[in-house]
């Protein structure tokens, strides 16, 4: 079933790339405000768009075909990826906050937000019903930064999180090496929080005395706090105004999120198509990649870390 999607997926790419292929036109894709049409008519777009047809098409039938004894088990997994796209949104709110910000904290206010997300949305699942699982303590913003940072700074930390994840298997190029790991710091930083182990590292063995000011400014603070405690905190949209092909692409994402994956090994096919679709345009930029490529990889695990949470698996 997947090769017949390829197929169908790479023609529709082929009819789009060819449309607009003698466009001289190229308008960069950045953090800017972007009308919606002219996103929408963008190529990488709307391949995006008929991957998403495909997939969701694919996972309509198999949802009848397989209607029983795996029903259970799907519903529990999409309740593990809507927890994920929490993460997601997260991180992109804290990316878009810190772009508009001080731009080289972007990430690592992206990587504060989408653990402080993820706490909440966890909270309010059904898996915190389950015997195995409970209720996560809300975290204030000092002490997800602190989190953070050590996950940042701790390298065996790092290492054997990538070892406990092994079904992992994501082909962001080596390029982008450090969005790949935001993935890994944001599952670090869950599992310091909630072991609530001592925290060798403190903000100024990472950043600058100007960094952290930024970090504590009034701005910052005031959006992390509407942030956790706004109603719309599932809105990708309320959250990240400016309308670019970045926050388009992880919308699109989000929808393949909750409708298509049944396992890992969907969570990485989804993740690994979009990246080949997003290698193969010329009009994105590398912001936008790293913007991209780090919601990618924290979706990736968070469904890995909730996965085994929910399941009560050691993490």
């Amino acid at each position: 079933m997947k090769k017949l999607i390829i197929i169908i997926t790479l023609f529709t790419s082929f009819i789009c790339i060819s449309s607009c292929s003698d466009d001289k036109d190229l308008i960069p894709a950045v953090s800017n405000e972007t009308s919606v049409e002219y996103i929408d008519d963008d190529p990488l777009i709307k391949n995006i768009k008929a991957l998403n047809d495909s997939l969701i098409f694919e996972a309509q039938i198999n949802n009848i075909e397989s209607r029983g004894i795996f029903s259970k088990f799907k519903t529990w997994f999409k309740k593990v990826c809507n927890v994920a796209a929490a993460d997601i949104i997260g991180y992109g709110a804290g990316f878009g906050m810190g772009t508009s910000i001080f731009a080289p904290l972007a990430p690592i206010i992206g990587g504060i937000v989408s653990v402080s997300a993820s706490a909440a949305a966890w909270n309010q699942s059904d898996f915190i019903e389950t015997p195995q699982s409970g209720k996560i303590y809300p975290y204030n913003q000092e002490k997800v930064e602190l989190a953070y940072i050590n996950a940042k700074l701790n390298s065996e930390l790092v290492e054997n999180e990538r070892k406990c994840c092994p079904q992992i298997k994501l082909n962001i190029p080596s390029k982008y090496e450090n969005c790949y790991k935001a993935g890994i710091y944001h599952n670090v930083s869950l599992r310091l929080l909630v072991e609530d182990t001592h925290l060798e590292y403190r903000l100024d063995d990472a950043l600058s005395t100007e960094e952290i000011s930024v970090l504590h400014s009034t701005n910052v603070t005031t959006e992390f706090d509407k942030f956790m405690s706004d109603s719309n905190l599932y809105s990708l949209e309320y959250y990240i105004q400016n309308k670019s092909k970045a926050t388009r692409v992880i919308k699109l994402f989000i929808q393949a999120l909750e409708e298509y994956p049944e396992d890992m090994e969907d969570i990485n096919y989804l993740i690994n198509r979009y990246i080949e679709l997003i290698e193969a345009d010329r009009r994105i930029t590398d912001l936008d990649k790293e913007f991209v490529y780090s919601s990618l990889s924290t979706a990736a695990y968070s469904v890995s870390y909730w996965q085994r949470t929910a399941s009560g698996s050691k993490l």
